[in-house]
């Protein structure tokens, strides 16, 4: 057999079919393409998810069950033992959820509890004077 019968074939082959058939998808891909960008159908509206997050239903249900599941702001104070102003700065944190009820505060008693668990945050006292006598020479001694 003759060996450029072989290159004759496959030049053949890649001329006539292979060619073609590269063609074909090309060209389907391409009128895909410009056929969708100069559609003059209307399209329809998408539906659009509310980028902001609204807050959920409240989780317990009924009024009833509240007093079970909540506790009034001065007996979350007392449970955490802070002030108001603390109490305040968790709620904005979103530590603790809270929602009103004829006129009053409630909070949500698995928020106060999980920070209750917490050890709180110490605030130190500034010490504005110095006196020599307090000064500590060696902190060996200190510990004892």
């Amino acid at each position: 057999m003759d060996p450029y019968v072989l290159g004759e074939v496959l030049g053949f082959l890649l001329i006539f079919v292979w060619l073609p058939y590269q063609c074909y998808h090309t060209g389907y891909f391409i009128a895909s393409s410009l056929g969708n960008a100069f559609d003059r159908k209307p399209k329809s509206p998408r539906s659009q998810k509310d980028p902001i997050p609204r807050p959920q239903k409240d989780p317990i249900p009924r009024p009833a069950r509240r007093k079970q599941e909540t506790y009034s702001v001065e007996e979350a104070l007392t449970v955490l033992q802070c002030d108001r102003e603390t109490f305040k700065r968790y709620i904005l944190e979103g530590k603790i959820r809270t929602f009103g009820e004829n006129g009053k505060v409630h909070a949500h008693k698995s928020d106060v509890l999980k920070l209750k668990k917490k050890a709180p945050k110490r605030s130190y006292p500034v010490i504005s004077s110095f006196d020599e006598a307090h000064r500590i020479t060696n902190p060996v001694e200190f510990g004892a």
